[in-house]
């Protein structure tokens, strides 16, 4: 039961509601009033009705019968009803004051009348008229639709079925980005993982980095002369390195493999992953989840997207979302070469083979320098042994995987190499040239050149060790195998960070968007059931032919409805979803199916303009009345005609005589309150929108003007008769 809109009464078919509430316009014979005096009484006798206003249609009296003049007869149980006569359903173009009637254009203005009755408004408004000018007055009309056709509204509710029903929609990346963003802020990509993890990885870290400190000694004397040589421990360093390293990968391996195994089939359990150092899962905000997810679907629904097309969207979303392991990365952890820290080969002959030359000469000339005697035999003997004892030293302290080379092995090479040539310059002194030689150097210069032979020797010791030392530590990579321990500690944290670490808000997005999924899936398939019987009428039938163009901002209206109609109809997942609990089969169909109703009810007596009481956005019916204003070039010419203006007349040109032209007319201006409020928005029509005379009407998609000028009151005679 509506006590705010207007029912329409057709008593000349014998129609009457048996509850009739809240307004009542009563389309009635003029003929019959008094016949139906009984069912006026009890229409106007009920406590629901608020108002009745009685459409007497024809003459009930013959004007040249004995009622003297009268045209129309009422029946007591109207007293307190508004009484419209039209003695002709067609009428003329007729103004007060006017001699010169003109015929009526277009067909039956009785519609018209009926339009702008059935507005609460203007109803109102009639009722208040017929106070002030006497039981019974005759209309003069002028109505202009501003709202669209029966033919434009099926043309458009078949174009949204068909889109947003049946419609194929391609899965869009940016909506399955959002959809994985969903439920609040985001865990980071990557996972901290905490000991024994992090210990084991710290642990080949540092023995790596140790290694490398050797390895940066060797250059110094303590390399060479130290009772803790860094040369007698390389090796046994740089294996402890590779297998420290190799230790960390196969814990991640186990890692990420009890990871895989909780994620895909549950085993091993939670707290046997948790003992391995990974972080725990973190918990999921189901209500921001539930409003992202919502505010989501509202976005794609509003973009026009079809509900299959929106339906598989969310379950890709899902598939993708569900927690999927990270078989992919434990393969590529597992299938890693061992990490080794390799050990270059020492070069050979520390003490460069390249150097044999300057040994030789370098006794030769010494021995020559300090002159025949035993102090020549004697020094050079000295540096050819200290060349002997160089050579063999260095070559003991090249390190091997073993450790050093040791004096054991490397004797016969120091004695070939070395002290061979040390020999050989020694005792080339006693060529008669050499003698001749030594006694031409005075004793200063050969002194000094001595001092340079033997320091020159001792730079070449030296230097030759530390270029093979270089040599050697440039091609040791120690960075290359940190490089390896901090890249599989990455693949191993970013697989943690990415499946393990948000699995419960993966899993809750997953169940989430199917549930959704389903109820898109039922709500679409109900709307390419029902949706097809929203607005059905005379001119929607099986030959009713298409008009192959919908003007677009009917259709965006009645897009938008229907898209706040599907959010309407998931109100009950979203709480369901939050608690996880499952939609009833069947609710959400039967829920949409009443919304379908309630918006074709909506339409049918308040009009497309009129926004339902579920409409969120404005813009679209804004829009369309923007143009139908544009479109409608007599609605502002109708709202700005005064009383005494052209308006069709429903009566012929001989019941003007029946009107009382004195008393000024009652004129009624009336227009939807949506065109109002655009009009103000726009800053147009200035004096329509602010003119307090107008009738601003919450329904209906009319513009127009009612004149009531009052019947002589000859022309009207009261009956009591007619109520048993």
């Amino acid at each position: 039961m509506n006590t705010t809109e207007v029912a329409l009464v057709d008593l000349r078919t014998g129609g009457c509601p048996p509850e009739p509430s809240g307004r009542v316009v009563v389309l009635d014979d003029a003929d019959s009033l008094v016949e139906h005096a009984e069912s006026y009484l009890a229409l106007t006798g009920e406590e629901m009705v608020t108002g009745v206003v009685c459409v007497a249609v024809g003459e009930s009296v013959n004007a040249e019968g004995p009622h003297d003049g009268a045209v129309l007869e009422i029946p007591a149980a109207l007293t307190y009803a508004a009484i419209l006569w039209a003695g002709d359903t067609r009428g003329v173009e007729w103004a007060p004051g006017s001699k010169a009637p003109r015929p009526a254009t277009g067909t039956d203005s009785l519609d018209s009348l009926i339009a702008a009755l059935c507005v609460p408004e203007v109803f109102d408004q009639v009722l208040a008229a017929a106070e002030r000018t006497g039981p019974a007055t005759s209309p003069g009309v002028r109505v202009v639709p501003v709202g669209p056709d029966a033919q434009e509204l099926a043309e458009a509710r078949d174009a949204v079925v068909r889109r947003l029903g049946s419609g194929e929609a391609a899965v869009s990346p940016a909506g399955l980005k959002d959809l994985r963003s969903i439920g609040g802020e985001r865990p980071p990509d990557r996972a901290e993982l905490a000991d024994p993890v992090r210990a084991a990885g710290a642990e080949a870290a540092r023995r790596v980095r140790l290694t490398g400190s050797l390895v940066a000694q060797l250059g110094t004397a303590q390399a060479v002369f130290g009772s803790r040589r860094p040369t007698a421990r390389l090796g046994e360093h740089f294996a402890w390195a590779s297998e420290a390293a190799e230790n960390h990968r196969l814990f991640l391996v186990e890692v990420l493999d009890r990871v895989d195994g909780h994620l895909e089939s549950g085993y091993p359990l939670l707290d046997d992953v948790l003992d391995l150092g990974v972080p725990a899962p973190v918990e999921v905000d189901r209500r921001q989840l539930v409003t992202d997810l919502r505010d989501h679907v509202d976005r794609r629904v509003e973009a026009g997207v079809s509900l299959p097309g929106l339906a598989r969207e969310l379950r890709m979303a899902a598939a993708s979302a569900a927690p999927q392991g990270c078989a992919a990365t434990l393969q590529k952890i597992r299938e890693h070469p061992a990490p080794v820290l390799v050990m270059p080969r020492f070069s050979r002959w520390p003490l460069s083979l390249a150097a044999i030359p300057w040994i030789f000469f370098s006794c030769f000339a010494l021995t020559v320098l300090l002159g025949p005697g035993l102090g020549g035999w004697v020094a050079g003997g000295l540096l050819a042994a200290a060349w002997f004892g160089a050579g063999w030293l260095l070559l003991s302290r090249s390190p091997t995987p073993e450790g050093e080379r040791g004096f054991d092995a490397t004797l016969p090479p120091a004695l070939l190499a070395y002290a061979i040539a040390a020999v050989a310059g020694v005792f080339t002194r006693f060529s008669p040239e050499t003698v001749l030689l030594s006694s031409l150097i005075s004793p200063l210069a050969a002194q000094s050149l001595s001092v340079a032979v033997v320091a020159i020797s001792a730079c070449v010791v030296v230097f030759g060790w530390r270029s093979a030392v270089r040599r050697w530590q440039a091609a040791v990579d120690s960075a290359v195998l940190l490089e390896t321990i901090a890249r599989l500690t990455g693949l191993a944290e970013n697989a943690v960070g990415r499946e393990w670490v948000p699995m419960r808000r993966h899993a809750a997005i997953a169940v989430a968007a199917t549930e959704v999924a389903s109820s898109l899936e039922e709500i679409g398939r109900e709307l390419e059931r029902s949706g097809e019987l929203l607005f059905s009428g005379p001119s929607d039938g099986p030959g009713r032919e298409p008009r192959h163009s919908v003007p677009p901002e009917v259709y965006d209206v009645v897009r938008g409805d229907v898209a706040d109609l599907v959010m309407a109809a998931l109100e009950p997942v979203w709480p369901a979803t939050e608690s996880g609990r499952d939609v009833t089969p069947g609710v959400l169909s039967k829920g949409f199916d009443r919304l379908l109703h309630r918006y074709d009810t909506h339409v049918r007596r308040r009009g497309l303009l009129a926004p339902p009481e579920f409409g969120r956005d404005r813009r679209a019916r804004d829009a369309l009345t923007a143009r139908v204003w544009a479109e409608s070039a007599d609605s502002p010419a109708v709202l700005r005609m005064a009383a005494d203006a052209d308006l069709t007349q429903l009566c012929r040109s001989s019941q003007l005589r029946f009107l009382r032209t004195v008393n000024e007319p009652e004129l009624i201006r009336f227009a939807p309150a949506q065109v109002r409020r655009v009009l103000a928005e726009q800053g147009t029509a200035r004096p329509v929108t602010a003119d307090p005379r107008i009738t601003w009407s919450e329904s209906g998609e009319v513009v127009g003007a009612l004149r009531l000028s009052p019947l002589r009151p000859e022309s009207v005679r009261k009956s009591w008769g007619g109520v048993s």
